[in-house]
Formats: C-alpha cells, structure tokens, sequence
C-alpha cells in the first residue's frame, strides 16, 4: 500500500511540473495572489491632422481664368502625457485600469502677404479682398477611461485581455484670424475669433493581446472602439473695424453631437523584477480617430448668417509613446 501511495504521489508531482512547465503565464517571483496595484505614465509624440484647416485663397486672375491657391494652418506634431493606474484581481479575476491622456497643441501662427495676388479670408461672414492674413489654429485634448478586464492565457506564452468600461472625451478648439482689409488712406480690419468646448462621455471596448518573448521581452498590440456623445458649445466671432465704426457678428451653437472613436496600438514592452517591484517599461505607435468632431462653419454669401457647409469632421492623431510602469 505504501509503494502504491508514493508511486501515486510521485506521478502527481510529475504532473503538476509538466503542467508549470507549460503554463504560458508562469508566476514570477513578483506575482502577488491578491493582485497587486500599479502606476505608470506615458510620454506622447503625436501629430495632430483634423479637417478643413484653411483660412485663406490667393486669387489669381486673368481675363479667362481664375486660379485659387488655399492656405492652411495646421497644427502638426505636439508632445503630450498619459497617466495611468491598475489593480490586479480587483474581484473573481477581473481587473482594473484608469488612464488620463492630455495633448495641447498651439499651432503656428500662419502669415501672409501677397502684392501680386488678391488674398481672401474663407472663414467668418466677412468675405473680402485683404492685403494681408494671418491666423492660428490650438486645440486641446482629453480623455480620461475606467475599465475593467479579464485575461486569458493561451499556448506559447501568448495573452489575451478583452476590457471594457467607460471613456470621457473634452475636446477644446479655437481659432484666431486677423486680416488687414485696408492699410490706407484709413486702417481697416477683420478679426474673426472661434472656440468650441466639446464634451462627452459613453462606452470603451477593445482588447490587448501580448506575446512573451524571452528574459522579460514582449510584444502587445492593442485595438479599442469608443461610442460618445456630448454637447458642443461654440461661438464664432467677426469683427470689423473699419476706422470710424466697429460692427460684430456673434454666431452660437449649442448642439449635441455623437461622436465614434477607435484607437490602435502596437508596441514593445520589457518587465524586469527588483527588490520585490515590478518595473515595466514600453514604446510603440498609437494611432486614434474621432469622427464628427466639430469643426467651425463655413459661410458661402459674405455678410449671411447662413452656413452650408458640414459642422463635423475627423480629428486624426498619430506618433510614438514611451512609457514605464512600476507595481507593487
């Protein structure tokens, strides 16, 4: 009997090594059974592309032809932060993630003076030959996310973790466009000013997927669609001042907007335990897009308060993160 017991605890103990052996989510020495929490923050290089960026034509005509050059005032590549917080194991294996992610963009301010050619402003009411223009385009961008996740181990080390949960959106635009109508024999200006205060809030899907390499190497990609809706508070400005009177043009939108979202992600991560701390590190691409983001009217009959032009647009951004994360 006692053989049949120590050959049966023997064959036991082979099991349970050949089954850790295999297992694709080993547990380190920095595993903590009642889930550990975690901070970390992200360093972001971004470009930022959104629609309908012009604010002006060169015209050049002759007597059969009319050639119309845009300007456009972009806004580029803007550094921002993410900051995020995590709790294993939060209850029955699910856990749980909170992130807050801030890019503020102030665009350069555009000039432009063309003696040779007529330059038109093609935003505001105020639709007239200038002799000069310039203009600049900022934007600020906020999110913030808490969700919950549940990940699941599969063959040669590989992770998969679906999550969902809740996202905020803030979206704060504005622009600013001076134009010298006439320089003499009186000073004549334009001014036209622009902001609009988005926010929203709804629903975050998506899920990560990891696959370990070797001496704590691993590559994640991850895939998230968001699903929100807000209301936008606009204003748009136009002031002329003309030398002896000033006349302004106050247009106000308060609208509701519902807005969709995706986010890609595909990076490299190195984990590394030290004196019982998880230290984790990461850099990759991270792309996202918003569509029917607001975007400032446009106004085809100079001096008419009537727009016919879509109020909606993509806000496009894209570039690098790097990262680093500790837990304890």
């Amino acid at each position: 009997m006692k053989r049949i017991f120590f050959a049966a605890l023997a064959l036991v103990s082979m099991q349970a090594a050949h089954i850790q052996a295999d297992n694709c989510c080993p547990q380190d020495e920095c595993f903590d059974p009642c889930g550990g929490w975690s901070v970390g923050a992200d360093f972001l290089y971004w470009n930022i592309c959104k629609d309908n960026p012009d604010y002006a034509a060169t015209l050049v005509s002759s007597t059969n032809e009319l050639e119309a050059t845009y300007q456009y005032a972009p806004i580029g590549w803007e550094p921002g932060f993410r900051v995020f917080l995590g709790k294993e194991n939060v209850f029955c294996g699910w856990d749980f993630y909170a992130s807050y992610t801030r890019v503020s963009a102030d665009g350069d301010t555009k000039g432009l003076d063309d003696t040779n050619s007529t330059l038109v402003n093609t935003i505001g009411l105020t639709q007239k030959p200038a002799e000069a223009i310039a203009a600049q385009n900022n934007l600020t961008y906020q999110t913030f996310d808490v969700l919950l996740g549940y990940e699941f181990c599969f063959c040669k080390c590989q992770r998969i973790r679906p999550f969902f949960g809740i996202q905020g959106v803030k979206i704060k635009q504005q622009y600013a466009q001076v134009e010298i109508l006439q320089s003499s024999p009186t000073l004549s200006l334009n001014a036209v000013g622009w902001q609009s205060d988005y926010k929203a809030l709804g629903l975050e899907l998506g899920t990560v997927y990891s696959y370990d390499l070797d001496c704590g190497v691993g590559l994640f990609t991850k895939t998230a669609v968001s699903f929100v809706a807000g209301n936008d508070d606009s204003e748009l400005v136009d002031l002329v001042n003309n030398g002896s009177s000033i006349f302004v043009n106050d247009l106000i939108d308060d609208r509701g907007l519902c807005t969709p979202g995706l986010q890609l992600q595909v990076g490299l991560t190195y984990e590394k335990c030290w004196c019982g701390w998880d230290f984790g590190f990461r850099v990759g691409y991270e792309f996202q897009n918003w569509w029917n983001v607001p975007l400032v009217r446009r106004y085809p009959a100079s001096g008419l308060p009537t727009s016919t032009h879509s109020t909606g647009g993509n806000l496009m951004m894209h570039g690098l993160f790097l990262g680093a994360n500790v837990g304890f």
